[in-house]
């Protein structure tokens, strides 16, 4: 809007005005300069630590644990959330293995060979 533009103006900073009239009248007559970069500044991010909230787990380890092996263990009981969590086809995959696991250990408790 009109007012906008007109606060615009208004609200610059000189660099940012002196910068703007050399785009409109072109950069042709504008010296380069070569500069190295300034390392006496320090990040204050650095030294005062990040002002963003970090994430805390709600759950502690032992719970944690205790629910990733039980969901493991009992692989078709879970299939909800191994669903949710994966897609079909890798649960479908890891139910095959645990099935497949499951034959191998029968089998091998048949011959007299216990894990």
């Amino acid at each position: 809007t009109k007012y906008q533009k007109k606060i615009g103006t208004y609200d610059k900073q000189k660099w940012e005005a002196t910068i703007e009239q050399k785009i409109l009248y072109g950069l042709t007559h504008v010296q380069m300069k070569s500069t190295k970069p300034n390392t006496d500044f320090i990040d204050l991010d650095l030294v005062r630590g990040s002002s963003f909230a970090k994430a805390k787990p709600k759950q502690g380890f032992m719970t944690v644990a205790k629910l990733a092996t039980f969901r493991c263990l009992f692989l078709p009981l879970y299939s909800k959330w191994w669903m949710q969590q994966t897609s079909l086809s890798i649960f479908t995959l890891m139910f095959c293995l645990n099935v497949w696991n499951n034959d191998i250990l029968e089998k091998s408790r048949e011959v007299g060979i216990l894990f």
